[in-house]
């Protein structure tokens, strides 16, 4: 079984996947996966203070709430997965190795914690998936008060693909002849936007054209924390939904 929700935002929305919220899970075994539409939040390291990042070791930034937290995930009876959203810690991801896992590229943040690439196809569960995490943060750079949203402290630059990832994406859907069953992505495609009163940019053109030249079942996606839909497009926050829906 594959499902999906939207931003979690550890710990701040984590908990509408505990079993009291979420009883299907009861269900699931670690062969099961849970797909979260980015923001995913866990390796942050950052608690609203307005404070740089503590200091750590090449291999020991977590700190004791964090590990709270990912042996939470380990405990729970499915596997997680996310695409990375505009709020992640880059820093602390990209030292993660890419692995090859079902066909795409991985970072394993533990054995049931772990990180769909950029650009890839995945083949789970019989159903192919292509992955586009990022988004384009609202709050980036200096703001009035207490708080400064600075680079490498709530906000980084790699939150938008580089060049070479729009490449590879392409590259991968052409692979699979313009193909996939599903969709997994942070930022909506343009046209959302546009229904919204948004303007758009580089990434969300990007997944338009995706949109426009992919043949798929179900495209869905999180980031603007709410939940709804229109054609085949599904906008998740709270909801959690199994994939087809």
């Amino acid at each position: 079984m594959i499902y999906l929700t939207g931003d979690t935002h550890i710990p701040i929305d984590i908990h509408k996947i505990a079993a009291s919220q979420w009883p299907d899970q009861m269900n699931m075994s670690k062969d099961d996966y849970l797909i979260v539409c980015g923001d995913f939040g866990l390796l942050f390291n950052y608690r609203e203070t307005g404070k740089s990042l503590p200091s750590c070791s090449e291999d020991n930034c977590w700190d004791k709430e964090e590990l709270w937290w990912l042996n939470w995930l380990e405990e729970r009876p499915f596997t997680t997965l996310f695409v990375d959203g505009n709020h992640e810690n880059y820093d602390r991801l990209k030292k993660y190795p890419a692995l090859e896992w079902n066909g795409g590229k991985v970072q394993m943040i533990s054995d049931s914690v772990i990180h769909l690439m950029r650009g890839q196809v995945y083949q789970i569960d019989n159903k192919s998936i292509f992955t586009m995490g990022g988004a384009r943060s609202h709050d980036r750079g200096p703001v009035t008060g207490t708080e400064k949203r600075d680079a490498h402290i709530i906000w980084w630059k790699d939150e938008l693909p580089l060049q070479k990832e729009y490449t590879e994406a392409l590259k991968n859907l052409r692979a699979q002849n313009n193909k996939v069953d599903y969709i997994v992505t942070h930022e909506a495609p343009a046209d959302y936007l546009y229904r919204e009163g948004y303007s758009a940019y580089e990434l969300p053109d990007f997944l338009l054209n995706i949109k426009e030249t992919v043949d798929y079942k179900r495209w869905y996606c999180g980031h603007h924390h709410k939940d709804t839909g229109y054609g085949r497009v599904r906008i998740l926050y709270d909801d959690i939904v199994q994939i087809g829906e």
